[in-house]
């Protein structure tokens, strides 16, 4: 989701928030099981913050954000 304008003066700014969620699969849980892994995977998610900032007409920077995690159950 981007939310542009947040800032009254800065209508050309915009923050951006996104999250995304993956399963893992039975089978690659039950690899982790059997190769002995001491954690057995089972989602994985990603959370990501941006702002872009518009510094003048043609230019913007954009500091970002990301978290890759996997939740995983000790085996």
């Amino acid at each position: 989701m981007t939310f542009p304008g947040m800032i009254p003066r800065r209508p050309e700014d915009a923050l951006a928030v996104g999250f995304t969620y993956t399963g893992i699969s039975e089978e690659v849980h039950a690899f982790d099981v059997d190769s002995g892994s001491p954690v057995a995977r089972s989602f994985e998610g990603l959370l990501e913050i941006c702002y872009t900032l518009q510094l003048r007409s043609g230019w913007t920077l954009q500091p970002d954000f990301q978290y890759i995690g996997i939740l995983a159950a000790m085996c």
